[in-house]
């Protein structure tokens, strides 16, 4: 008899009171809306579409896929309306795309579904400052199923048109286990690397509240950059320019703040709009990279230089000098959105080479905005996307696997008792 224990990771405890709560998210999201107009960042804009965006209303056979798509336990909106109603009553659907037809030919999206519940979901185990939760949107569902259209059509539209590059982006794309798949090439990389003793540099970045930092006015640039049809931009910007949220306290909700920068974490439309605009600094990057990837000793064959899972980046590199120069670009990039930051006290790096006549892990010195990133140690391993990888690019051993389980049994016991 074989017992399959599965342990769900306990949530945080919010030591936070309402008044930090709201004086945060006021301080940080209510603010005055940037009035900056971007410049073409210095790159070759893309090529016009070979394929035109799908503009026609949604259609019934859409609608009925989003919806089938969806979970009955998704949380519902302000409104309480729940996916079970849509789903449970197929003749509201047809009502339902009346009203989305409407919406779409007049181009102005309803003040309700721009309405928002945040929920605080804790990053540690005791949180004593706001910043570190992470706000989950609840919208309402209504909104939601039709962003999921006019989300899945925006993301064919990228595709379809080479804007999306799948070999470097991979966050949030049909088809593709982007998690999975950078974690192979990377842990292929530094395998391939140790076993030839070639060099090889790797570095993690992390961007500071990156869905919360984005400038509608930039995210309305970046869907002019890659050719969206006004259609498209008036009804995502009217929709920007109508967010409000309140957020869920021990208290009940708080009052509702309007939310001029940032997406909503959450909302069906802030994956592809986000990888929209950090699209801009893919190609910047691909542009610089100049086959600077890792080379694998067995068929020479480069790897990408660039890999993103939406905001999570890293940097491939043969040697540190070429990593450097596309840091600085990330750098350059930032400084240019006027609202992301990246967080060098957070950024890592590996680099691996040989120092004088030994192959060993060193510090290649490389910087972000002029602050210094720390090299992986052996002690403190580097997570990225759900894998650790240690200071000479190794997963865990199967031996700190099983302790890990045991140390879970031990708990188990513990509560028991």
């Amino acid at each position: 008899m074989i017992i399959i224990i599965i342990f769900k990771k306990e949530r945080g405890q919010l030591l936070l009171t309402n008044d930090q709560i709201y004086d945060h998210f006021k301080s940080t999201y209510e603010v005055p809306k940037s009035l900056r107009r971007y410049r073409d960042p210095n790159d070759q804009k893309p090529a016009f579409p070979r394929i035109e965006f799908h503009g026609i209303p949604p259609t019934l056979e859409e609608l009925s896929s989003q919806i089938k798509r969806t979970s009955s336990k998704s949380a519902p909106g302000p409104d309480g309306i729940p996916y079970i109603v849509f789903k449970k009553c197929p003749s509201v659907r047809k009502h339902l795309l009346n009203i989305y037809g409407k919406i779409w030919s007049g181009k102005q999206i309803p003040e309700c579904f721009g309405k928002a519940i945040f929920v605080l979901i804790p990053k540690k185990d005791i949180v004593t400052d706001p910043k570190d939760t992470r706000p989950i949107a609840l919208t309402n569902t209504i909104s939601k199923i039709y962003f999921s259209v006019l989300q899945t059509r925006m993301t064919r539209f990228m595709l379809s048109n080479n804007y999306f590059r799948p070999n470097h982006q991979k966050g949030f794309l049909p088809g593709i286990s982007g998690c999975l798949e950078h974690n192979t090439l990377l842990s292929e990389s530094l395998k391939d690397a140790r076993r030839s003793e070639r060099q090889i540099t790797v570095c993690w970045i992390d961007l500071e509240n990156a869905f919360g930092s984005i400038q509608h006015e930039l995210m309305l640039f970046a869907l002019r950059w890659y050719n969206f049809p006004p259609l498209v931009r008036d009804m995502i910007a009217s929709y920007y320019s109508k967010l409000r949220f309140s957020i869920i306290t021990k208290e009940g909700p708080s009052k509702s703040l309007s939310y001029n920068v940032g997406l909503f974490q959450g909302c069906c439309l802030s994956p592809i709009t986000f990888n929209i605009v950090i699209n801009i600094l893919v190609d910047k990057l691909i542009c610089n990279e100049k086959k600077w990837g890792y080379r694998f000793k067995f068929n020479n064959k480069y790897t990408e230089s660039i890999l993103a899972f939406a905001d999570d980046l890293a940097i491939l590199t043969r040697n540190p000098k070429h990593c450097q120069v596309l840091l600085d670009e990330v750098d350059k990039f930032c400084e240019w959105t006027d609202g992301l930051r990246t967080k060098p006290s957070k950024c890592h790096c590996l680099c691996l080479g040989r120092r004088n006549t030994r192959y060993t892990s060193y510090d290649p010195g490389l910087s972000l905005g002029g602050q210094y990133i720390s090299t992986v140690t052996e002690n403190a391993p580097f997570k990225f996307l759900g894998r650790k990888i240690d200071n000479i690019g190794r997963t865990p051993s199967l031996e700190g696997i099983v302790d890990s389980f045991l140390n879970d049994l031990n708990k188990v016991d513990r509560r028991i008792e």
